[in-house]
């Protein structure tokens, strides 16, 4: 087959994801705690960039006034252009009403002598965890040197609900001793605080704390050692039949087992609980379903007023190179994250127009 040379044209259609539109497509799918993670790191890396401090009772009326009026949709070719910041871009800024709302006055912050301080014990960085604090009264007991290897060895298989996930045999082994030593040290680390700690199962911790409160032979007691699983099914009237007591007994030691802690070592978990927010809220008003934003946790970029034009011309090249792309990167995360609101937004007054059976 013969080579050969030849020139032919050629007209395709491609799609370039530039890095903005790929930035704006990441901001679309993200949550509300990575987003505000994403602004966070934005505003301490881009000096360009700052936070607005607005009036929550103004951040409500700009929000009804979005969305009574709404910008009709633009095309998809024009949601996403490219930003680019030089002088006519920084020449278009309204930097007289970024003036008016900064504040030149002097920085120095000024302390009463009586002000309140905080405490020094609200400066520790590390919390506490169950097995310090277990260990922390392991050493203020009165044990030997072979009790205290013992619990030392029991603490350290206790895991973080605070249940005792080893066999007495097991920790006798390891410890080379007998387990009638390991039980008894196991029953002192029992009336440890927090109560209910130690124990093997959720019966075992239940009535460790109620033998702690004193209730011994009570009709708690007795529910818990013969008749859980009827408490856990709400059998109330079978339970008393079983005891020979009234159904208000029941009820009422029902209600004090309900108050028990059946895993006693979350107060001391390390994990942050994070609740999730939610981006839209749905309110039904008379017959109508109203959609909001959640702003709520979402904090309002805008450029700071320090880099003014006049700022800008004075730098050198490579500053104000710097200080350009900066802005443009400020500018497309404050747009960016605007029309994430509003896709998010119409989205969701989409569902709620097709899908009303569902809400109804």
């Amino acid at each position: 087959m013969a080579l050969e040379m030849r020139q032919q044209m050629k007209l395709t259609q491609q799609l370039v994801m530039t890095p903005q539109l790929q930035q704006a497509i990441k901001l679309l799918q993200l949550s509300r705690i990575e987003l505000q993670e994403l602004v966070s790191q934005e505003l301490e890396e881009n000096p360009v960039l700052e936070e607005t401090l607005e009036d929550e009772a103004l951040k409500e009326v700009a929000l009804v006034e979005v969305q009574e009026n709404e910008p009709p949709p633009l095309a998809e070719s024009e949601q996403f252009k490219e930003v680019t910041a030089g002088s006519e871009t920084i020449r278009e800024m309204d930097w007289d009403s970024y003036l008016d709302g900064y504040n030149y006055s002097s920085g120095e912050q000024q302390y009463s002598d009586d002000e309140d301080r905080p405490s020094f014990e609200n400066l520790l960085t590390k919390k506490g965890t169950l097995v310090d604090h277990l260990l922390w009264q392991l050493n203020l007991s009165k044990f030997d040197e072979t009790e205290t290897r013992i619990g030392a060895e029991i603490i350290g298989n206790i895991d973080d609900d605070g249940y005792l996930r080893s066999t007495v045999e097991d920790i006798g082994r390891s410890c080379e001793c007998e387990e009638d030593t390991v039980a008894a040290v196991l029953s002192r680390i029992q009336d440890f605080d927090p109560p209910g700690v130690a124990a093997r199962d959720l019966r075992e911790c239940l009535l460790i704390q109620v033998q702690q409160l004193g209730l011994q032979g009570s009709v708690v007691d007795l529910i818990l050692r013969s008749h859980l699983k009827d408490l856990e099914t709400r059998r109330y009237k079978q339970i008393a039949r079983a005891l020979n007591v009234s159904l208000q007994d029941i009820l009422t030691a029902a209600k004090v087992i309900s108050s028990l802690d059946p895993k006693p070592g979350h107060i001391f978990a390390s994990e942050d609980i994070h609740y999730i927010s939610p981006d839209i809220f749905v309110y039904k008003v008379g017959d109508d379903y109203v959609v909001v934003l959640n702003d709520e946790g979402l904090p309002s970029l805008k450029i700071n007023p320090f880099y003014s034009e006049a700022r800008v011309r004075e730098m050198d090249s490579g500053a104000e190179e710097y200080v350009s792309d900066k802005m443009r990167s400020a500018m497309w995360l404050i747009k960016s994250i605007h029309q994430r609101q509003r896709t998010i937004l119409k989205a969701a007054k989409s569902i709620v127009k097709f899908q009303r059976e569902f809400f109804e």
